[in-house]
Formats: C-alpha cells, structure tokens, sequence
C-alpha cells in the first residue's frame, strides 16, 4: 500500500469508531435495561409495559442561551412507541435518592427563570407526553416510591398532571392520572 492509501485507511477506521461511539443507544435494551408497566387515565388513555426505560445522570447545561445553572439530577425515563405514536414519562430525581416516598411536583418552568438562576436539583418532578404533542407537565401532584436505589433502582410511582398553555401562562384543561412501576432500571452515567 503506498503512503496515502495507509492515511486514508487510518482516517476510515477513526470515522467508523467515532460514528459508531456516536450512534450506540444511551441505554441498554432487553432485560437488561430492567421492566416498567405504565398505566394512563383521565383525558388520554393507555396501558403500556414495553419500550425503553433508563435512569441517566444529568451534568449541568446552558438553556437557550440563558446561563442558567442546572444542579447535577437524575432522569428516569420511561418510553414506548415511536414518531407520533410516542409515550414518554418522565421523572427528574435527585442525585442522592434513597429508598422511600417521595412527593412528585411540577418541574421548574425555565422560561420564567431570569439569567443567571439555579435550577433546583433537590426537587421530584414527574411529566407525561402524550402521542400527537399533548404534554402533561403542569399541577403535577403525586408520589413516587423507590424499593430499591443506587445504581439500580426499584419502585412504583403516581401521578395527576395538566396540560400547560405556554402563551397564556396557564393551566390547561386536560388531565391525567399516570401510575406504573419500574424494577432494577440501572444508572447510566
């Protein structure tokens, strides 16, 4: 092989190793991606125990250009379907979670924060999505249960959550009532 041929192959198997770094899943799939069963009630319906669940940890972030400061937090996501036909739950839970019930309130509005604040990190927050872009992210009141945390985590949760009329700054009409529980999910870092 003559000397450009050898760089053009090295520069071929670096390509192919950062793509394939980029292009692996963030979490893992079948049993050891860990269980969920999910339960929808109220203006939009379903059961669902199949898809994608992971806990990952979140590092702080800049939002929209904002310099906002984000506290270091776990997600628990619970995931089925896909494209239009996608159900999400999703949970931001602190970094130092340990066995026991916990409150579920509605995230931080981060549009309403000025530049420059703190996003709380300490705080359970749960949100659901609905196929068709209907979210269910406003007057979240629940509870949340872990049986089992750490690196792996077990427990079961409940929600009741309203749509949110961003231009209005106002609740919304719809409503849900989302409960499911979610075994020995492993922590992705």
């Amino acid at each position: 092989m003559s000397k450009l041929e050898c760089v053009l192959v090295a520069i071929l198997l670096v390509l192919v190793a950062v793509l394939g770094v980029l292009l692996v899943p963030r979490f893992l799939s079948g049993d050891e991606n860990g269980a969920f069963t999910v339960t929808v009630s109220g203006t939009y319906t379903n059961t669902f125990d199949s898809g994608d669940i992971f806990y990952e940890f979140s590092e702080s972030y800049t939002y929209e250009q904002k310099q906002l400061t984000f506290t270091d937090t776990n997600q628990l996501i619970i995931q089925s379907g896909s494209g239009d036909a996608m159900k999400v739950v999703s949970f931001s839970i602190p970094v130092t979670v340990a066995s026991g019930t916990y409150g579920l309130t509605t995230g931080v509005d981060l549009s309403r924060l000025p530049v420059g604040s703190t996003v709380p990190g300490d705080l359970y927050t749960a949100a659901f999505y609905a196929p068709g872009g209907n979210a269910y992210i406003a007057a979240v009141n629940g509870q949340i249960t872990f049986t089992k945390a750490g690196d792996t985590i077990s427990g079961s949760f409940w929600f009741d959550a309203s749509t949110y009329d961003a231009l209005s700054g106002q609740v919304g009409p719809e409503s849900v009532r989302v409960e499911g529980t979610f075994t020995d999910v492993p922590l992705k870092r």
